[in-house]
């Protein structure tokens, strides 16, 4: 993985302490990877989100998972720590103080304008919402598609445990953006999957036929704590095969 370029910043350096001109001086000297880039595509599609603050768009990107997926956080913040003054923290998510989620936020920066435009847009009523973009299938990567499952895939077996049906919660989205994410995984790493009713909303549903190949894919990028999603392919020889 190439590093981010910090230039006169080392890694000792306290960035939750950087202010003003320093702050601005040190964003400037940053350098977004494409591994970065894939990653913060993937994200966009599954759990990381954009916000509005003021009205106006706030080019930061905000990481956030289950307690569980503490390790997790602590990765992605590894992979986007120049782009991060504030480690990540825990909070709580219900009233009830009984759930908890670990998060961490960039920095605001230009280098994520051009990822707000992509994934955000305006409804009638005036609400950003976050959308599936039409060309999407160009930033498509294995890397992406690999960060994209951790946040929102999962898996199913068939009655015999023979077979191993994957699964991406798209609930967030339309069926034509479902669709659209489809038709991308087809055409670009020739994986057959179609849109799922799933009481309202629409899941990705990928074929047992390519399951073999969602999983050649994206296994060399996934992170230790989430090849659970993975794991009965390791239990099953006829799988592997």
């Amino acid at each position: 993985m190439t590093k981010t370029t910090t230039e006169s910043f080392d890694s000792s350096d306290n960035r939750s302490n950087l202010r003003g001109r320093k702050l601005e001086f040190y964003k400037k000297s940053l350098v977004l990877t494409d591994f970065q880039k894939d990653v913060i595509i993937g994200t966009l599609l599954g759990d990381s989100s954009m916000s509005i603050r003021s009205g106006r768009p706030h080019y930061s990107i905000k990481f956030e998972q289950g307690a569980m997926h503490e390790e997790y956080i602590h990765h992605l913040y590894e992979i986007f720590k120049a782009y991060v003054g504030t480690p990540p923290t825990d909070r709580w998510i219900d009233e009830a103080k009984t759930r908890k989620a670990w998060w961490f936020r960039t920095y605001r920066h230009e280098h994520f304008k051009f990822y707000y435009h992509l994934f955000y847009q305006t409804t009638q009523d005036g609400k950003k919402v976050k959308r599936v973009p039409e060309n999407i299938k160009d930033f498509l990567t294995p890397v992406a598609v690999a960060y994209w499952f951790m946040d929102d895939g999962t898996y199913t077996l068939n009655e015999n445990k023979t077979e191993i049906y994957y699964w991406f919660s798209t609930e967030g989205f339309t069926k034509d953006e479902v669709q659209i994410l489809c038709d991308a995984l087809r055409d670009k790493f020739s994986i057959r999957a179609n849109p799922s009713k799933d009481k309202q909303f629409w899941r990705i549903y990928v074929l047992a036929e390519s399951s073999i190949v969602l999983k050649n894919l994206i296994l060399p990028h996934i992170h230790q704590s989430f090849l659970y999603k993975l794991s009965k392919i390791y239990k099953s020889s006829r799988i592997l095969e």
